[in-house]
């Protein structure tokens, strides 16, 4: 029997498989203005080409995420990088999943299909990053800093 009455469905229930009509059933911070809030974090990576093997990582910096009031701590994580080219820029976009919102340490998630990002409603989009992969034996790295869930670039390096 439906809560309420004939025509109310409980919107609280986990697993109910029940939904939102549109985003006026949502509160304003999830509509009208900015729904989360990440304190400084950043995303860095580093792409080695070593006798004849390419070797990256991504690296995310722990954060805090703010939204209606609630804070979740999540660690610094890192996921590794396989390159199969001659050298040349990747996109990647960056993610991890945590539907329950239970913060920590959840698995770090490097894509270059960027829809994979917005895929599942528990995910939490990071941000994407440009690696530049050596075309000779070296190491690249550069990265970005989030300052209040706004990305800016830094500087690309080449070592």
């Amino acid at each position: 029997t439906p809560v309420g009455g004939v025509n109310r469905i409980k919107l609280g229930v986990a697993g109910s498989g029940a939904t939102l009509g549109d985003k006026r059933n949502l509160p304003q911070s999830a509509v009208n203005n900015i729904s989360s809030y990440y304190s400084t974090n950043s995303l860095t990576w580093t792409a080695t080409l070593s006798s004849g093997v390419y070797t990256g990582s991504i690296n995310s910096a722990a954060f805090n995420a703010q939204y209606d009031g609630n804070s979740i701590s999540y660690n610094a994580s890192t996921v590794n990088l396989s390159y199969t080219g001659t050298g040349g820029t990747v996109q990647y976009w960056v993610y991890f999943d945590d539907p329950n919102h239970a913060g920590g340490t959840p698995a770090l998630v490097a894509t270059t299909t960027q829809s994979d990002c917005f895929a599942s409603t528990g995910r939490v989009y990071l941000g994407s990053v440009s690696v530049l992969w050596p075309s000779g034996a070296g190491q690249n790295t550069g990265g970005y800093t989030l300052t209040g869930s706004k990305w800016s670039r830094t500087l690309m390096t080449a070592n």
